[in-house]
């Protein structure tokens, strides 16, 4: 239930029907993942067929035309290619807990932590994959433990995902559970979420926070609803480089070309607090910065990078007040159970 309370006659300031305050109201909750993966399911499907291109390679086909490439040796989804035979992916998709620092990030022991801990500096360092067939050949799961961890630190994120292929609704179902463990651990992630670079986006439509960019400490200003931005319209463009464009409490998030076509689309189902962001540069790229030209030139990409968080570490005002309160930390000794499906 949407309320909105606007100006009756026209005043100095504003005209009449101006927009003073608004208020919403959720009246029935969200469905689950699994209510939505059933929703989709096709009584008679063909099952799923795979191959193992090379030794580390897997290939798996759909009966619908979808096919994924997983890396075992590297533990990650390195392509997947639509029925009409165009690839979604230019980069293997990952996790990522960093983020490019903002001035309140750089204003207090937050950031400063980040690079003393190494966070930008994280990789995945795969430690095992398996895969396995259901008993009616209907899903493939490729199960995958690693470790999330900086060069030289004795820190890490322990990592247990499950890739699940699904013939039934040709969508790839990720859930993982996560670990922290060792010494000196950061004070807190900057995110916990997947990443990779997706081709020929032109707009995005999602149901969440919007139409500006939130996070979960500046979040009320932006309704729920469903709204729709091109690209380049979900970057903002700061006079000092750095972490923008974020979109929060995100249900699901709708990849399109320019003709409107879904290239990926996320969904999180009930879970709260789920973040995306997509824009043409890496955070690396971002946090290197001086000034927005820097980015314009050879760092714009052609692709998107598109960010898809369970969880994300609030703002706060560090730069020129408290750094981010305490319930909107993404404190970094916490275990996490999440799930995503993508389609």
């Amino acid at each position: 239930m949407n309320l909105e309370f606007t100006l009756a006659e026209d005043t100095s300031w504003a005209t009449a029907g101006h927009a003073i305050a608004t208020g919403q109201l959720q009246l029935t909750t969200p469905q689950s993942l699994i209510c939505l993966q059933q929703l989709t399911i096709s009584p008679k499907s063909a099952p799923l067929t795979a191959s193992l291109l090379s030794p580390g390679l897997l290939s798996i086909n759909s009966p619908a035309g979808s096919r994924w490439d997983f890396d075992l040796t590297l533990g990650t989804l390195r392509n997947w290619t639509r029925p009409s035979g165009s690839s979604v992916f230019s980069e293997s998709l990952r996790f990522d807990l960093f983020r490019a620092l903002t001035d309140n990030d750089r204003g207090c022991d937050f950031g400063r932590n980040w690079i003393d801990r190494r966070l930008h500096q994280a990789k995945d360092h795969p430690k095992q994959a398996s895969w396995s067939f259901a008993a009616d050949g209907g899903t493939i799961d490729i199960t995958v433990r690693s470790r999330i961890a900086p060069p030289v630190l004795n820190w890490a994120l322990e990592t247990k995902t499950i890739y699940q292929f699904s013939s039934s609704t040709d969508t790839l179902a990720i859930k993982a559970h996560a670990k922290p463990s060792g010494e000196l651990l950061p004070c807190a992630w900057a995110r916990f979420g997947l990443v990779s670079a997706v081709k020929g986006i032109d707009s995005v439509k999602w149901f969440g926070r919007g139409p500006g960019e939130s996070y979960r400490d500046k979040k009320l200003s932006q309704s729920v609803g469903t709204w729709e931005s091109s690209l380049d319209g979900l970057w903002t463009d700061y006079e000092f480089p750095q972490e923008n464009g974020n979109r929060t409490d995100v249900r699901w998030v709708e990849c399109r070309d320019k003709h409107g076509e879904k290239l990926l689309r996320a969904r999180w189902g009930e879970f709260e607090g789920a973040s995306f962001s997509a824009r043409r540069y890496g955070d690396l790229e971002i946090e290197k910065a001086q000034h927005p030209f820097e980015l314009r030139g050879k760092e714009r990409r052609g692709d998107a990078v598109l960010h898809l968080d369970w969880y994300h570490h609030g703002l706060g005002t560090g730069s020129c007040g408290p750094e981010t309160l305490e319930e909107y930390t993404l404190d970094a000794g916490r275990e996490m159970e999440v799930e995503v499906v993508l389609d």
